[in-house]
C-alpha cells in the first residue's frame, strides 16, 4: 500500500459564530486521485482551501508531506505551497500578459529556473497535453478548454506531491471537460502526484479512484 502523503483529523472552520466545516477528515495516498463531492455550501472548496493551508483550521490536524500545516507559519505554508503542491481552479487563473508557455513555467520559475530552463522543461507536459503549439500564443487567444489544459501543465510541472484542483471543468462544455479530466488524471498518474478533486460532475467522480461525500461541513465516505 503506498505511504499516506496527506491526512486530515477533525477539521473545522468557523467564520465568526458560523462554521464552514464542523468535522472533515481525509487520508490521500501518493499518487491516489480522490474526488470529494457534495451539494453548493457543504464545504467542499473550504475543506480543500484547509487541505492546501489556504485557510488555517480552527480544530483539528492537517499533515502534508510530513509538514504539520496547522502549527506552521505563514512563510512555511507558502513555501509548502511552492514546492510540493499544485493547483487547478475552476477558471484556470492565467496571467492574460504571459504566453502560454510562460504561465505553465512560472512554478520553475519560482523555484530558481532561469526562463530558457523552465520552458525547456515544461514542453514535454505541453506537448503531452496537445497544447505545445500554442506555447507563444497568450491566455485570450485560446479557448477555454486549451487554458484550463495549460493549467493542468502549469499545476503539475515541478512534481508535486499533491495536486489540488476546484471544480477545474466548471466552466467548460462537457466534451473540453471530459479532455481536461482526462488530461489531468493521466499526467498526474504519470508524474506521480495525488489529486484531492472537488467537483459537481459525477462523470468527472467517477473517474476517481475513491469519492468522498461532504454534508454540512462533515465528511462521508461509503
Amino acid at each position: 500500500m503506498a505511504p499516506t502523503v496527506l491526512a486530515a483529523r477533525g477539521v473545522g472552520v468557523s467564520y465568526g459564530a458560523q462554521w464552514a466545516l464542523r468535522d472533515a477528515s481525509l487520508d490521500v495516498a501518493e499518487g491516489e486521485f480522490v474526488a470529494v463531492v457534495g451539494q453548493s455550501g457543504s464545504g467542499k472548496s473550504t475543506f480543500l482551501h484547509a487541505l492546501a493551508g489556504l485557510v488555517v483550521p480552527d480544530k483539528g490536524s492537517v499533515t502534508l508531506g510530513g509538514v504539520d500545516v496547522v502549527a506552521a507559519s505563514d512563510a512555511e505554508r507558502t513555501r509548502l505551497r511552492r514546492e510540493r503542491l499544485g493547483f487547478v481552479m475552476q477558471h484556470g487563473q492565467l496571467v492574460p500578459e504571459l504566453t502560454l508557455g510562460q504561465n505553465a513555467a512560472m512554478p520553475l520559475r519560482l523555484l530558481g529556473a532561469t526562463r530558457r530552463q523552465a520552458l525547456a522543461n515544461v514542453m514535454p507536459l505541453l506537448e503531452s497535453l496537445g497544447v505545445a503549439h500554442l506555447a507563444s500564443r497568450l491566455p485570450g487567444e485560446v479557448s477555454g478548454g486549451e487554458q484550463q489544459r495549460v493549467a493542468v501543465a502549469r499545476a503539475l510541472c515541478a512534481r508535486p506531491a499533491v495536486v489540488f484542483a476546484d471544480e477545474p471543468t466548471g466552466a467548460l462544455d462537457s466534451a473540453n471537460g471530459a479532455v481536461v479530466a482526462a488530461a489531468l488524471r493521466s499526467s498526474a498518474r504519470e508524474a506521480g502526484a495525488a489529486v484531492v478533486l472537488v467537483t459537481h460532475d459525477s462523470g468527472l467522480a467517477a473517474m476517481a479512484d475513491r469519492v468522498v461525500t461532504m454534508a454540512d461541513g462533515r465528511t462521508r465516505e461509503p
